[in-house]
């Protein structure tokens, strides 16, 4: 006991004897050398006939005071913590209000800690996302579970909105009755309006992606794992969940163009060579389109250990300039039949035309022959390289309607363009022919002339008549005009 609380002892037991109270108590610390020790001093009146005495005792409550020092380290360490924090801690009760807030909530919402007690973190919100945060709450009291990174904006004292991180735990009185949360809510408005950027950049770059029809890849040498953009799954037209892997990515090339890709890869990772290729694909519904396919190795430690790089779309442009170099082609080869109608008046002009023609479709045979005042065909060019070569009974290069057939005759006949790639009906003694395509050569609906082309190599498509047929259209009047002129 130290000299003030001895002197505080002598005077109480004065004030006892005195009648000036009746009982008086002091706790004090009785430290061995070896032993920290409390007790609590009690002293009382006590009357015997005349005599007034004083009855002294001592309890020893050592135990509780080391709990009450510990517990007060405890509070202690723990307000450290919340200062250093920050976050800041709280308490609501059952009906959300808070019951205990600490200090550093100033920092974060302006607020006394003080100004916060009695109301609810809901008066700290906008209407609409109380409305949106409200139920969310009542639910998880309902079931008294815990509050986990429950993302909530507020708004400050200054009227400034921050993004908080709410985390809780139920809490419960001493007979087990649930009675609020107890927890911490942390800023995240830096960390919440960095995401946002993000992902508002996040989607203007899927946004560009889908407009220029542009997506990346990356493929993992040490996992052997491909990964694909959401816009390069939509360029194979797969679905977005489609996870590629190497050997399938490279089948999706038409079978010229996979060996030039497989090449690429190879070469890449022995050499670290990158490549830029325009290449043809198959799609998964079986479209066939044009791909620019760009491709960069990363060494680490020398290695080559990823690929990566760029896939685009660039289909309607490769068909655009595919378009544009068959308008000057076409033009061209119009110009040239043209000059041909223009300069030679004879039927020589029927085998110049017709050279053109089998050299601009990669042709071996052909005719080019109009339809006389009898309606008949008549094949002027057929004199050249082939008349020889052809031992049909009776030849001629003049055709009657009678004697029209095969793929050539129903073309006549029906006015229509074809083709043929394969079992060609073909007359005894008849060179011999693999494929074909026939082009009637009409004016204002009348039949004036007709050319025959065939043995291409790979046969005839779509594409060879179309450009045919654009062009018989642009020489059908020259035609007229020249089978008028007696180029007969």
């Amino acid at each position: 006991m130290g000299d003030s609380q001895a002197e505080a002892v002598l005077s109480a037991i004065d004030r006892i004897l005195t009648g000036d109270v009746e009982h008086y108590q002091i706790e004090y610390a009785c430290h061995s050398h070896n032993q920290q020790r409390w007790f609590i001093l009690r002293l009382t009146r006590f009357e015997n006939q005349e005599n007034v005495y004083v009855v002294t005792s001592h309890e020893n409550i050592t135990e509780r005071k080391q709990k009450e020092l510990c517990l007060q380290t405890v509070e202690k360490r723990f307000q450290d913590m919340v200062m250093c924090s920050s976050d800041w801690v709280w308490e609501v009760n059952q009906q959300g209000a808070y019951t205990y807030v600490s200090g550093n909530v100033k920092e974060i919402l302006g607020y006394e800690p003080d100004e916060l007690l009695g109301k609810t973190p809901f008066d700290l919100m906008t209407q609409e996302e109380r409305d949106h945060i409200y139920p969310l709450y009542l639910n998880l009291s309902a079931k008294k579970e815990d509050i986990v990174n429950l993302e909530n904006w507020a708004v400050t004292k200054h009227g400034r909105h921050i993004c908080l991180s709410t985390n809780g735990i139920p809490y419960y009185d001493s007979h087990g009755h649930f009675s609020g949360y107890r927890g911490v809510d942390r800023d995240i408005t830096k960390e919440k309006l960095a995401q946002n950027r993000l992902e508002k950049s996040e989607k203007i770059h899927h946004a560009t992606q889908r407009v220029a029809k542009i997506g990346g890849w990356e493929f993992d040498l040490v996992s052997q794992s491909l990964y694909w953009t959401d816009e390069v799954r939509r360029i194979h037209e797969v679905p977005i969940d489609y996870q590629p892997n190497l050997e399938d990515a490279i089948g999706f090339y038409t079978p010229k163009h996979r060996a030039i890709m497989q090449d690429a890869i190879d070469r890449a990772i022995e050499t670290g060579a990158g490549w830029d290729l325009e290449l043809q694909l198959i799609t998964a519904t079986k479209k066939t389109i044009w791909v620019r396919a760009i491709g960069h190795a990363e060494r680490k430690e020398g290695n080559i250990v990823t690929l990566y790089g760029t896939f685009q779309d660039i289909d309607e442009t490769k068909r655009t300039e595919y378009s544009l170099i068959q308008s000057q082609k076409n033009l061209d080869l119009k110009n040239q039949i043209a000059t041909a109608f223009l300069t030679n008046k004879n039927e020589d002009v029927y085998a110049e035309a017709l050279s053109i023609l089998l050299q601009s479709f990669d042709s071996e045979y052909g005719y080019f022959g109009y339809i006389n005042e009898k309606g008949e065909l008549v094949c002027p060019s057929m004199t050249r390289d082939i008349w020889d070569a052809c031992q049909v009974p009776e030849k001629s290069i003049v055709f009657p309607p009678s004697v029209w057939g095969g793929l050539w005759g129903r073309s006549l006949t029906e006015k229509k363009s074809m083709y043929q790639n394969q079992s060609l009906t073909l007359p005894k003694g008849h060179i011999a022919l693999s494929c074909a395509i026939a082009i009637p050569i009409l004016f204002q609906e009348s039949l004036i002339g007709h050319i025959v082309l065939a043995n291409k190599p790979g046969g005839y498509n779509n594409t060879d008549v179309n450009q045919l047929n654009t062009l018989v259209d642009q020489i059908s009047p020259d035609f007229t005009s020249a089978i008028g002129s007696g180029t007969k």
